[in-house]
C-alpha cells in the first residue's frame, strides 16, 4: 500500500511539473503601447470608443503572436503620460509585465505650442518662429519624455521603441512647411534623449523620415492621424528595429534584457498587408 501511495505522489508531481512547463511555454509575449491618439488608431474605425484593431500596436502584436495592451489615450500630452506612468497602478502594473514597450507621444504638445505661438504673434508675425520655440520649451516636452523613459526603466527591463514625430499636415496646408521647420530640431532632441539611454534598450524609431520620404498616403486627408497604410508602415519600422536590435545583441554576445518577439523579417511586409481585410478609413 505504501509503495502504491508513493507511486501516486510521484506521478502527481510529474504531472504538475509537466503542466507548469507547458503553461510557461504557452505564455504569450506582452506588448504595451503607450501614447496618444496615434497608437490608439484614432479615426480608423467606425467610432473612437476603443483602440482600433488596425492601429500599428495591434498589427505588431498579430505578427509577433503576442498579447497587446494598447494604452494610447487621445488628446494626451507628455505630462499626461508622465502622470500615468508615475501614479496610475494599471499603467505601472502593465508596464512591469511587458516584454516590449512602444512610446508615441509629443504631437499634442507641439500642436498646443503651435496654437499658442500663433496667438502671441497675431500682431507681430515676424516673431512667430521665436514664439513657437519658446512655447515648445514651455511644454517641457523633452524633460517629460526623459522622466517617462526613466520611470519605464524603473518598472521594466523590456526594450522601448520611442517613435519620433512625423509631419501631420498635407503638402498643400500652410502648416506643412512650418512643421518642416520645427520637427527636425524636435526630433534631434529625441535622438539625443535616446542616445543617453543607449545602454538601456531604448531605440528611436524614425517615423518622420519614413513618412516624409514614403510614397504612400500615410496621413488621413483633412486630418492629422495616420491612414491604415500609415499604421502598417509604423508597424513595419518597429518590427525592423526589433530585428536589428536582436542582431546587434547577438553580435555583441550579450543577452537581451527581456525576450523580444519572434518576428521573421523576410515575411513581415507580406504579413502586415494580410493581417486585416481592406477597409476604408474614416477621415475627419
Amino acid at each position: 500500500m505504501g509503495k502504491i501511495f508513493k507511486m501516486f505522489v510521484l506521478c502527481s508531481l510529474a504531472l504538475i511539473v509537466g503542466t507548469t512547463g507547458v503553461m510557461a511555454q504557452m505564455k504569450k509575449t506582452s506588448f504595451v503601447a503607450l501614447g496618444d491618439s496615434i497608437p490608439f488608431g484614432f479615426n480608423l474605425g467606425e467610432d473612437n470608443t476603443n483602440p482600433a484593431e488596425e492601429a500599428f500596436p495591434f498589427l505588431m502584436g498579430m505578427i509577433g503572436k503576442g498579447d497587446v495592451n494598447n494604452l494610447g489615450v487621445p488628446m494626451w500630452k507628455t505630462d499626461d503620460l508622465l502622470k500615468a506612468v508615475e501614479h496610475d497602478p494599471v499603467f505601472r502594473d502593465t508596464i512591469g509585465q511587458a516584454d516590449l514597450i512602444t512610446v508615441n507621444i509629443g504631437s499634442n504638445d507641439l500642436l498646443q505650442a503651435l496654437h499658442d505661438a500663433f496667438y502671441r504673434s497675431f500682431w507681430d508675425s515676424s516673431r512667430f518662429s521665436e514664439y513657437l520655440f519658446e512655447e515648445i520649451d514651455n511644454r517641457e516636452l523633452y524633460n517629460n519624455l526623459e522622466r517617462i523613459l526613466i520611470e519605464i526603466r524603473m518598472l521594466s527591463d523590456a526594450p522601448v521603441l520611442l517613435y519620433n514625430i512625423y509631419n501631420p499636415f498635407q503638402e498643400d496646408d500652410p502648416l506643412y512647411n512650418v512643421a518642416l521647420h520645427v520637427l527636425p530640431e524636435v526630433n534631434n532632441h529625441l535622438e539625443m534623449i535616446t542616445q543617453q539611454c543607449n545602454n538601456d534598450n531604448v531605440i528611436l524609431i524614425d517615423a518622420f523620415g519614413v513618412f516624409q520620404t514614403g510614397e504612400g498616403d500615410y496621413v488621413l486627408e483633412s486630418d492629422i492621424h495616420p491612414t491604415r497604410s500609415g499604421h502598417q508602415r509604423l508597424a513595419q519600422i518597429g518590427i525592423e528595429a526589433i530585428d536589428k536590435h536582436k542582431l546587434q545583441q547577438k553580435e555583441e554576445q550579450r543577452p537581451c534584457a527581456a525576450p523580444l518577439f519572434n518576428y521573421g523579417f523576410a515575411r513581415n511586409n507580406m504579413l502586415i498587408a494580410q493581417t486585416l481585410p481592406a477597409r476604408k478609413a474614416r477621415s475627419g
